[in-house]
């Protein structure tokens, strides 16, 4: 992979360090690193699907599970591989969460060793007295 989107969430402790250290990591190894420019909706931050670039070959989430979450959401048909950095509390569903583990894991994405696991997106409906009050995307 050459080709890498950050999508971080800011309002973290610690996201805009390892968020400076991923793109200087991956260009010091010849990768394009470009950075997400998000706008806000209600319940968080938003990226539409189309502002990602159409040569990313994989997107980082910098930030919790809420922000890998929202990106998948936000992505999905898109079909681009993901890779969660913890900077929340829990972050189950990050691949990273320790600092000292990012390095080899940004290695082992720029040398194709990795191994991707397919990930099921459930949609919601809430139907109430026969009117549709809510529906999750996508």
């Amino acid at each position: 992979m050459r080709h890498f989107y950050i999508i971080a969430n800011l309002d973290k402790e610690y996201v805009k360090d390892a968020q400076s250290f991923i793109k200087t990591y991956l260009e010091a190894k010849g990768a394009v690193c470009r950075l997400q420019s998000s706008c806000r909706k209600k319940g968080g931050a938003h990226r539409p699907s189309e502002k990602a670039p159409e040569d990313t070959e994989c997107v980082i989430t910098i930030g919790g599970d809420g922000t890998l979450i929202q990106a998948a959401r936000d992505l999905a048909g898109r079909n681009i591989p993901m890779v969660g950095v913890n900077r929340g509390h829990l972050g189950y569903l990050n691949q990273v969460s320790r600092q000292e583990d990012i390095a080899p894991v940004m290695d082992a994405l720029l040398e194709d060793r990795y191994q991707l696991e397919r990930r099921m997106m459930i949609r919601g409906l809430l139907i109430m007295r026969g009117n549709r009050l809510w529906r999750t995307s996508p």
